[in-house]
């Protein structure tokens, strides 16, 4: 039951992260050593949007790069899924619940699976006899699903822990860490930049990865290397990335990313460097495409790439992709894909 329930979060979270998330996480989720938080607005996901989202994403089983590479979706897998989500978001809803909010720290060193916390968000009443069954219902083995032990202790403001523990005695869920203040303002600032998304994810940058980014001294002859260390550095001060997705409408989908660094000089050279990449890009992918059959124009891959330059704010730099970057990506997407007999995309 364990295997089957981290299967299900995996699975959860690759359909949701899909699909066009704010939420006032309590303090008491977020510690010094949290690493990510991902807040799903369950209400808003409704089951229409759950099948546009699974169609999308059957789709990439004809998608020719994903299929050279294996990556291709298996369509009866896919349906599975579908039917799968529709049915827990409907009976989350039903159960009083309003979105999940999951947190993440860091893996062990002999790890591959992050510590997580999870919790539930309710505007009212919460049925948690509901909410226990729903969660026991996800396991395939139903006699063994009966064994797992699943706990709702209530927060402030309609929130609850949710504390899962196997059939075989192993925690899936962990309990909330101690609180942090500093990791609290990091993570809040970064999910009440968008009022009402269907989606949010945060990161937070951990000073063990912070550590790991190697800048070489000296500079770099080579301009498109010199350009990278550029973007390099200043991620030794970067603080947290968000990406938020919400509805502009009741079709068109818009994406905010935002990044903070720990000092505003930090985001200006990051800003700097990144929106020169996006001014030399148009022109090195002409080049390169050059000759290509039904190679994009000049005045379009200019287009799409000034989509892409962010804008900057003090220490936080952000970026606002609409439907009309969507667009074009659909439209650019198989102009830059490999031709039949060729080789790779030009990048």
């Amino acid at each position: 039951m364990k295997k089957q329930v981290f299967n299900l979060f995996a699975a959860a979270l690759v359909m949701l992260l899909t699909l066009p998330a704010s939420a006032d996480a309590p303090k008491k989720a977020i510690g010094k050593d949290t690493m990510l938080t991902l807040w799903v607005d369950v209400e808003q996901i409704s089951p229409e949007l759950i099948k546009t989202a699974g169609t999308a994403l059957a789709g990439l089983s004809n998608n020719p790069i994903l299929n050279q590479q294996g990556g291709a979706l298996p369509l009866g897998e896919m349906a599975t899924a579908v039917e799968k989500m529709t049915s827990f978001r409907n009976g989350f809803v039903k159960a009083g619940g309003t979105g999940v909010l999951m947190t993440m720290e860091m893996p062990g060193e002999e790890s591959w699976s992050p510590p997580i916390s999870m919790l539930a968000k309710s505007k009212d009443k919460l049925d948690t006899k509901a909410m226990t069954d729903l969660i026991k219902s996800l396991g395939e083995d139903a006699k063994e699903a009966e064994q797992v032990d699943v706990q709702f202790m209530p927060l402030e403001g309609g929130w609850h822990d949710i504390s899962i523990v196997s059939a075989e005695g192993d925690q899936v869920t962990l309990p909330l860490p101690k609180p942090d203040e500093a990791a609290f303002k990091a993570f809040d600032k970064q999910m009440k930049l968008v009022k009402k998304p269907m989606m949010s994810l945060a990161f937070r940058m951990q000073d063990s990865l912070r550590e790991k980014i190697q800048v070489p001294a000296g500079q770099q002859q080579d301009p498109q290397a010199a350009m990278m260390m550029g973007m390099l550095r200043p991620l030794q001060k970067l603080d947290t990335v968000g990406v938020s997705v919400s509805m502009a409408n009741e079709k068109d989908y818009v994406v905010d990313i935002h990044m903070a660094f720990l000092d505003a000089n930090s985001a200006n050279q990051f800003l700097n460097t990144y929106n020169a990449q996006m001014m030399f890009a148009p022109a090195l992918l002409a080049g390169m495409l050059d000759g290509a059959p039904n190679a994009p124009s000049p005045k379009d891959l200019n287009a799409f790439f000034m989509k892409l330059q962010m804008k900057g704010n003090g220490d936080t730099l952000s970026l606002k992709l609409d439907q009309a970057f969507f667009d074009m990506a659909e439209k650019l997407g198989p102009l830059l894909a490999p031709q039949d007999g060729g080789g790779d995309v030009p990048f």
